[in-house]
């Protein structure tokens, strides 16, 4: 089959893929299944704790962030949501978002215009609040905001205000479920990736460097290519690119091509 589109770029540099990051997190399989953390309702060891612990330290101090004591002992709140598990993969999807870019910069590339929250909130649901959200992450120039829990808080939690015990307490409210739900469906089955044009997006998993993007007409998303012996494509599945989701490309000239696909 044959079909016209411009070529996006070549692959030049992709993250570990969702999964591995989840499993690493603790993630149940049923929830890397299905991609949902409703059906996660898992406790932790001690160890398993202190582990996730020094992990999240590390990683934050990797990035030149801190994170309160107090915050992380709310992560580990056991009210049957995994919000430690989800902790620990956001923080590390975020911090290899910001690596591949760093790491494409400093290496001559440039990149192109990119709003991460396009990709972050590309999931969100009509049931969070756009005002609170906004609120919450304004200013973010940077997508260390993102894993600054600080922000977060107003969001997430409902305090429980009753006995002096539970006064302390902090309860994930439908607001929290939804947002932590819609960050990790908008992830999920994929792999953060950097384009040779500078383009920032989201690639199947199954990705890999040399892989071709390519906006095909009359399809709604970029398309994951890999070329075949013959000159032909395979294709390996749909993209999110910043930039390139609105028909923006192709308004901009860029010159069409034709792809055999098997």
């Amino acid at each position: 089959m044959k079909m016209k589109g411009i070529r996006l770029g070549v692959i030049r540099a992709v993250s570990e893929r969702c999964s591995q990051v989840a499993a690493a997190a603790g993630l149940t399989q049923r929830a890397i299944t299905t991609g949902s953390l409703q059906y996660e309702s898992r406790s932790f060891s001690d160890s398993d704790k202190q582990d996730l612990r020094v992990d999240m330290v590390e990683t934050y101090a990797e990035l030149r962030m801190d994170i309160p004591s107090q915050d992380m002992d709310i992560l580990f709140v056991d009210y049957g949501y995994p919000l430690a598990s989800f902790w620990y993969w956001w923080l590390h999807w975020v911090a290899m978002i910001r690596e591949l870019i760093d790491d494409f910069t400093s290496s001559g590339g440039m990149m192109s215009p990119y709003n991460i929250g396009e990709l972050l909130f590309r999931q969100a649901t009509d049931k969070l609040d756009p005002d609170a959200v906004a609120e919450a992450f304004q200013g973010t120039t940077d997508m260390l905001a993102f894993v600054d829990f600080g922000r977060w808080a107003s969001l997430l939690f409902t305090r429980n205000n009753g006995s002096s015990n539970a006064g302390r307490r902090v309860q994930l409210n439908a607001v929290g479920v939804n947002l932590t739900e819609s960050f990790w469906r908008g992830a999920w089955g994929l792999r953060s990736g950097v384009l040779d044009t500078g383009l920032l997006g989201y690639v199947p998993e199954d990705a890999q460097l040399q892989d071709q993007v390519v906006l095909l007409h009359g399809v709604n998303a970029p398309l994951v290519l890999r070329k075949s012996d013959g000159g032909v494509y395979r294709i390996i599945g749909p993209a999110h690119v910043c930039g390139a989701m609105n028909g923006d490309m192709v308004d901009a000239g860029q010159p069409v091509e034709v792809f055999t696909l098997i």
